[in-house]
């Protein structure tokens, strides 16, 4: 940040301290100017040959409480900061490179439009396709990939439909523009990372832009899909930051088990739950360990109905963002 200004053009006093601004007020203002420039990073890119800045990050100035990034599980994890309330944009580029934007185009390098849920602009080596009726975004390398994306939209349908069903998210609807940008870190192995749905929009799928592309890409990327959807669907849009990631984290590991279960998808010898619950038992009190192993006994033995029940309490838990453990078990023992 280089300079903030008010409605007037003065100069203002600011302290800025990570990812937060506090500015000095000596008297009310209409509005104010912020001069700001940044640098690419392995979280955001953003280069003369490829960009990525999404409509869930702060890469313009945004009203939170919350910074961008939360370190957890050993990796920095983004956390959703898209505003919560209709905004104007202007936006004005200058480059050469195609822009992807939700912005309408109004003239050479400018866009304008009014979005509640931010906006995003992408330029890179992307190619669209239109693939059933869907458009399809993604890499120019990724061409072998990309003929046996079918069998990929149809189970991307299903699972929708089915996590959609299971929690009552009737005003929900699968968007028609589906994006593979090749924006992963190396270091995001948290499921829900991942994808990102931008309701009426588009689906966003983060991929590892060095990662072995073939026909079979696919397949690989099927079996994931359940564990990516549960958060940008349940969660991620109603800007919840939870204060225990490790209960959100069970959740999506036991509801992306039984969904693949329910529509069909066979799981690898060693699954995202057992990862992530085997990974949350090491770290994890005596007391808060019992109760995820008494999670998983549940779902083993009751039936799709009871199972359905208590996900669908389990999720209005989690729109809490203070959700305890000590909640989830009182909810558990209810079922028992």
């Amino acid at each position: 940040m280089s300079n903030i200004k008010d409605n007037e053009g003065n100069k203002l006093e600011f302290h800025q301290e990570g990812d937060f601004i506090q500015v000095e007020l000596k008297q009310p203002t209409q509005q104010i100017t912020l001069e700001y420039s940044g640098v690419s990073s392995p979280f955001m890119d953003a280069n003369r040959y490829f960009a990525y800045l999404p409509y869930y990050f702060a890469w313009i100035p945004l009203k939170s409480q919350y910074p961008s990034m939360k370190y957890i599980y050993n990796s920095n994890h983004r956390l959703p900061g898209q505003p919560a309330e209709p905004i104007d944009y202007v936006l004005h580029y200058q480059g050469e490179n195609e822009v992807m934007t939700n912005l309408k185009k109004v003239g050479k390098g400018k866009y304008v439009g009014t979005n509640e849920q931010g906006i995003t602009l992408i330029y890179g080596e992307l190619k669209t396709k239109k693939i059933q009726d869907y458009d399809i975004t993604y890499p120019i390398t990724w061409e072998n990939s990309i003929g046996t994306v079918h069998s990929y939209l149809e189970q991307l349908e299903q699972t929708f439909e089915t996590v959609q069903t299971i929690f009552q998210l009737e005003k929900q609807k699968l968007p028609k523009n589906i994006l593979f940008i090749p924006a992963r870190g190396p270091n995001d192995t948290l499921p829900s990372e991942t994808m990102w749905y931008q309701e009426g929009e588009q689906f966003t799928i983060l991929i590892d832009p060095y990662e072995h592309h073939d026909e079979t890409t696919f397949d690989f990327k099927a079996q994931l899909m359940t564990y990516q959807m549960v958060g940008a669907l349940l969660w991620k849009n109603d800007r919840i930051v939870y204060q225990n990631e490790d209960i959100s984290t069970v959740f999506n590991a036991l509801v992306g088990t039984y969904v693949n279960k329910k529509v069909g998808v066979e799981e690898l010898s060693f699954s995202e739950e057992d990862y992530w619950i085997g990974e949350i038992l090491l770290k994890t009190s005596e007391n808060d360990k019992k109760i995820i192993q008494d999670l998983s006994t549940f779902f083993s033995r009751k039936s799709e109905q009871e199972i359905e029940r208590f996900l669908l309490e389990w999720r209005t838990l989690l729109q809490n963002p203070n959700v305890t453990w000590n909640q989830v078990d009182k909810l558990l023992k209810a079922y028992q």
